[in-house]
């Protein structure tokens, strides 16, 4: 990670393979956020 600069590690602890469904509304605000910083 430390190779790729703004890169963030996130970790959906309640989703298995698909936080964009299984945690919809923290995803889509994580997503958001790192777009609106980058």
């Amino acid at each position: 990670m430390d190779k790729i600069t703004g890169a963030q590690w996130v970790i959906f602890e309640n989703s298995s393979h698909m936080p964009n469904i299984e945690e919809r509304q923290r995803c889509m605000q994580t997503v958001g956020d790192f777009l609106k910083a980058n």
